[in-house]
């Protein structure tokens, strides 16, 4: 059973597509499929879940084109969502990831009503799709646009070119807001599956750009430009934010 949903996802986002399992397995058949141990202790109410997010350079790919996916899924029980996002040209990666966002949103708060456990949420993405999902993730966890800025060197990476930004401060378990000033949803789902993704986007755009396709790839428009590519790459906020840690904790114990 597929169902569009849209009024609880903000005004740039697309809809969700539902796939349930149709009828609902038994529990312990779901039990046994997912590793759990049906009326145990790690039992509960509902079955597991997946959030698909598809790729296509930021710039293409339809939520009809998966399921095939979400059906297969559904049929070893397990609800799939199938989300989607404003496209490039009509929007860049921060609008996409803050999309994806409002979608793991909707899931946590809806997906019971389908059969789902908000509990054993699992986020998926694809190529793109996992770079956004990252993104979605690290944004939820106020990690993102606290100090990461230039052409995606990391602090503690020679390899890339460019000058490495400092973070001001400590940003583990700050408050975040969306490009709107609206407070962000910091709860997150239990997992997060990226399936070929791109989390250094400067490394891969040298890459796109030593096979002779940079210029016709979406990436780095969709970004923002090269000058956007640290605070649009996963690998470079976690490494940054590891690494501002790490020292606030070595200055604390010098104060202490």
């Amino acid at each position: 059973v597929k169902v569009d949903t849209t009024s609880s996802l903000s005004d740039g986002a697309d809809e969700v597509v539902v796939s349930t399992p149709m009828p609902v397995p038994a529990r312990h058949d779901v039990a046994g499929r997912v590793g759990g141990e049906a009326g145990g202790a790690g039992a509960s109410a509902g079955l597991p879940v997946a959030l698909f997010v598809h790729g296509g350079v930021w710039a293409v790919g339809e939520k009809w084109q998966f399921a095939p996916m979400a059906s297969r899924l559904a049929e070893e029980g397990v609800v799939t969502c199938v989300a989607t996002y404003t496209l490039f040209p009509q929007a860049e990666a921060q609008q996409m990831w803050e999309e994806v966002s409002d979608a793991v949103s909707w899931t946590l708060d809806n997906i019971g009503g389908f059969g789902g456990d908000a509990s054993r949420v699992t986020l998926m993405g694809h190529s793109a799709g996992a770079h956004i999902c990252a993104m979605a993730l690290l944004h939820r966890s106020g990690l993102v646009g606290r100090g990461d800025s230039g052409d995606g060197r990391s602090l503690d990476d020679k390899r890339q070119s460019g000058t490495p930004q400092p973070v001001s401060r400590s940003v583990l378990g700050s408050s975040a807001t969306t490009s709107g000033g609206a407070p962000v949803d910091a709860r997150q789902p239990r997992n997060f599956l990226g399936v070929c993704g791109v989390y250094d986007i400067a490394r891969h755009f040298d890459y796109e750009d030593s096979r002779g396709v940079a210029v016709l790839s979406t990436m780095g428009r969709a970004m923002g430009g090269r000058d956007k590519f640290a605070e649009c790459s996963p690998m470079v906020i976690v490494n940054n934010s590891t690494i501002k840690a790490r020292a606030d904790g070595i200055h604390a114990g010098q104060s202490g």
